[in-house]
């Protein structure tokens, strides 16, 4: 179930890079399927706890690491030294 799981992961963070949803019949999307398919039809509540935190680890992680670049950015805009 790792796996599937790690599939969606990427897939999620690979749609907030901008990347387009893989096209119909790809194996890109096959994998996708495949994934949400098994996680629907065999996934226990430990997997679907664990699906549920790495999403929104990855959302969190995403976020914080913007925050932390936009900060970066304003203080170069503005002169300041960084750290």
């Amino acid at each position: 179930m790792e796996n599937h799981i790690d599939t969606i992961i990427a897939f999620v963070n690979s749609q907030m890079d901008g990347e387009p949803v893989p096209c119909g019949g790809s194996s890109g999307l096959s994998q996708i399927e495949d994934a949400v398919r098994a996680i629907q039809n065999t996934a226990t509540d430990y997997d679907m706890s664990m699906l549920g935190l790495r999403t929104v680890g990855a959302v969190v992680a995403r976020v914080h690491s913007n925050l932390i670049a936009e900060t970066a950015l304003r203080a170069f805009l503005r002169g300041d030294e960084i750290e």
